[in-house]
């Protein structure tokens, strides 16, 4: 079934991404180029695509600041 999704694999880095493609099963192959897309990587609504991107932001800095402890009690 043809569709138009929102990719948020690489929000962090390239943005939410638009593609037309299929959807087959829970998978999603790309028009553009034969990449597959999970059902956790892709969404059918800008306003979910959305929701994740910040949900993978807020995940993202949670692991830098407990990075950065770490690196403050470093002793040398």
């Amino acid at each position: 079934m043809k569709v138009k999704v929102y990719i948020t694999k690489y929000c962090l880095t390239q943005g939410i991404k638009e593609y037309d493609g299929e959807a087959v099963g829970d998978k999603f192959i790309t028009e553009q180029s034969a990449f597959i897309y999970n059902s956790d990587e892709f969404f059918t609504s800008h306003s979910e695509a959305k929701k994740d991107a910040e949900y993978r932001r807020n995940k993202k800095i949670q692991q830098l600041q407990k990075q950065i402890e770490k690196l403050k009690e470093m002793t040398f």
